[in-house]
């Protein structure tokens, strides 16, 4: 597509949407041989895109949507990145996202980097990161709205966030969302949690390397937030449903670092942890009100 000025941004979508025609009736795009990302958005590119099926990238991530780009992305699955995530947002893009399917990706679903995404009606599932972060969506500095989605079995790596980890002055907030037996994998862990985990066919005792069952609503999670982690950040949590999450220290949510979450009319059902099974609290201020734990 061409780069519009940011103030006509929208008004040649059409012509990027026209574009995608011809790839569009491919109906699916297999770019595991190519390197870099599959879809990719100079800064101040837009791009509107509807049934997209991305699958096996070998490097980079799928989508990549740069500084000051605009991405109106449906109806699409992202799945199976080697060695990056899902979608890479940047500074200042913005990005809306209704009926993805995201899964399987090896650098988290979706990264965000002081950008600004709003997602509906969509799935994570099966997603982890390389190194850090939320295996289903990771941010930092970012603005995200997440409305009407599941997030199940996303694995974490680190000692917070197994779904999400929402990070470095974000603001996130989940409206109507379901999480469920994320995974996460923890560097160190205790020999009594190891021994217990030990118990279900991972590492034994000492616990030293940490352990992944996906599909154990008692395997290993994440140490900290097995939904959702907030970390010098700000949460909203309208009406989401947390069940069968469990993780070594405490929260299926988790806020700490001067994070401030508010949760309203919400349900934790058959969480688990040695403390702080619903919600964990370090050096934070959390507001719950009308809700079930």
């Amino acid at each position: 597509p061409s780069s519009p000025s940011s103030n006509s941004t929208f008004n040649n979508a059409t012509t990027a949407l026209n574009a995608l025609n011809a790839l569009n009736a491919l109906n699916a795009l297999d770019s595991s041989m190519n390197r870099g990302s599959c879809l990719h958005l100079s800064p101040s590119s837009a791009l509107i895109a509807r049934r997209l099926t991305i699958l096996a990238t070998s490097s980079g991530s799928a989508v990549h949507a740069r500084a000051a780009s605009v991405l109106d992305l449906a109806q699409t699955v992202l799945a199976g990145t080697a060695k990056g995530s899902g979608l890479l947002v940047a500074t200042e893009a913005v990005v809306r996202l209704t009926q993805l399917h995201v899964h399987h990706n090896n650098h988290s679903g979706v990264v965000v980097v002081e950008g600004h995404v709003n997602v509906t009606n969509s799935s994570f599932h099966h997603n982890e990161p390389t190194e850090y972060g939320g295996g289903a969506m990771y941010t930092v500095g970012a603005v995200v709205v997440v409305a009407r989605s599941t997030f199940t079995d996303n694995i974490g790596r680190g000692t917070v966030g197994g779904g999400v980890l929402c990070a470095d002055k974000s603001h996130c907030t989940f409206q109507a969302c379901e999480f469920s037996n994320p995974v996460a994998e923890v560097a160190e862990v205790g020999a009594e949690v190891g021994a217990e985990v030990g118990a279900e066919g991972t590492e034994g005792a000492e616990g030293t390397e940490g352990s992944r069952q996906p599909l154990s609503l008692l395997s290993l999670l994440s140490a900290k937030g097995g939904a959702i982690a907030v970390d010098r950040s700000h949460g909203e949590l309208q009406g989401c449903t947390f069940s069968h999450i469990v993780t070594t220290t405490g929260g299926a949510v988790s806020v700490q670092s001067q994070g401030t979450v508010r949760v309203e009319e919400s349900l934790f059902h058959a969480c688990g942890a040695s403390e702080g099974a619903a919600l964990y609290m370090e050096d934070s201020n959390v507001v719950v009100q009308s809700s079930t734990l």
